[in-house]
């Protein structure tokens, strides 16, 4: 079985190909769960352009490396809970399956804070089920793959859940997430599973179809080989019609026979009357 392992999810984002022009050395997501930007926002959509959205009801998520090397996030009070959002480009992940803001959606996005008081994207934003940050969802169940039950287990946690592997299997995709032991190595503990049931589905139609086609021929050859079923009704009606026909052939002998003899008796009295007349 064929096996691949991340540490984020490098499958999903490139941050050389999506990037606002930051080249950096981990994953956008590694970035963004250790404050790699001014605001990790959530918010709803009041408006939106071709390329900006205006949220109102903000909310400055934590990181998972507070004080880090790359956390520069600002304090949560110094995010507006209105505020403009520009560079906006199609959904990494939309719960509602849609590309572009639209007025009532909430919306996860990474950005920072320009001279001029927009903010300004810097990785596609992310729709999601709603503002509540200890039950939104990135994706529904049917669904949801590993990277929005990354995203879905940091934002739940606050921000502490960020160490996460990902392992792509043949017949599965499965999410650790990484807890630190005592001796300072890391535990795996799987979080999320989500099975591959492509070729295996594929597998069994196929074999369900050459079953039935089987015993299909088979059906057909055994009716071929089969003499026609007689029925007892069929076998009663056979006997009697038989037997009738065996009744009247001898009915039709009885009669010949007393014709035949009325016939002589009847002849012999007229040639008898016939001879007393001559004599006379």
């Amino acid at each position: 079985m064929k096996k691949r392992w991340t540490a984020v999810a490098a499958a999903m984002l490139l941050t050389a190909a999506v990037g606002a022009g930051t080249a950096y050395a981990h994953d956008a997501e590694y970035g963004m769960w250790t404050g790699e930007q001014n605001g990790l926002l959530l918010g709803i959509v009041e408006e939106a352009g071709e390329d900006w959205a205006v949220l109102k009801e903000v909310k400055a998520l934590p990181s998972g490396d507070k004080g880090g090397v790359n956390d520069r996030q600002l304090p949560p009070e110094e995010v507006p809970e209105r505020l403009k959002v520009t560079d906006l480009r199609p959904y990494l992940i939309s719960y509602n399956k849609v590309e572009k803001p639209q007025a009532g959606q909430c919306l996860l996005v990474s950005a920072d804070l320009g001279k001029n008081g927009e903010w300004k994207a810097l990785w596609p934003p992310y729709e999601v089920s709603s503002l509540d940050t200890s039950t939104l969802e990135f994706q529904t169940d049917e669904d949801k793959n590993m990277y929005g039950a990354a995203w879905e287990r940091f934002v739940h946690s606050g921000g502490k859940d960020y160490r996460f592997a990902f392992e792509h299997g043949d017949l599965s995709d499965t999410l650790y997430l990484q807890v630190p032991r005592d001796d300072g190595t890391m535990e795996n503990q799987i979080i999320f599973q989500r099975e591959n049931k492509i070729e295996s589905q594929a597998a069994d139609s196929l074999e369900a179809a050459t079953d039935k086609e089987t015993a299909a021929v088979q059906e057909s050859a055994a009716a071929g080989q089969t003499e026609p079923e007689t029925t007892p009704a069929a076998q009663a009606a056979g006997a009697e019609t038989a037997q009738a026909e065996e009744t009247g052939t001898a009915s039709m002998g009885l009669e010949t026979v007393l014709i035949a003899i009325a016939a002589g008796f009847f002849g012999g009295m007229v040639i008898s009357r016939l001879r007393k007349n001559k004599k006379r």
